[in-house]
């Protein structure tokens, strides 16, 4: 089984420490204590366990992913104007009809990546 722990406020807000796939009680103690000695835990805060079906568990991109948001950015990125250049570094930038069309595909991507 996949766990993670985190560090839970009195807010509701967490702070993802480490996750490991588990199966016995044993390597539940053993990722635990390592998480502990690696990730103290701050004053205001307590210890959260999670496994997958959680609301609390943090999803990661798998590379395939990662490569397709990269992908997707660089389109965008090639569709941007720069409608004007300030000395004090304070650019001011655009969209054209060209960036619509991939925000739709980000969109659409972003909304299976929820799915």
């Amino acid at each position: 089984m996949l766990m993670q722990l985190h560090h839970q406020y009195k807010d509701g807000h967490t702070d993802f420490c480490a996750q490991r796939d588990v199966d016995t009680i044993s390597d539940i103690e053993v990722f635990a204590a390592g998480t502990m000695r690696h990730h103290p835990l701050p004053a205001d805060a307590v210890w959260m366990a999670c496994t997958k079906g959680s609301k609390y568990f943090v999803r990661g991109m798998d590379s395939d992913r990662l490569a397709q948001a990269v992908e997707l950015l660089k389109r965008l990125m090639f569709t941007v104007h720069t409608a004007h250049l300030d000395m004090g570094g304070k650019h001011r930038y655009s969209l054209t009809p060209a960036s619509w069309p991939v925000i739709a595909e980000i969109q659409s991507w972003l909304y299976e990546l929820e799915g």
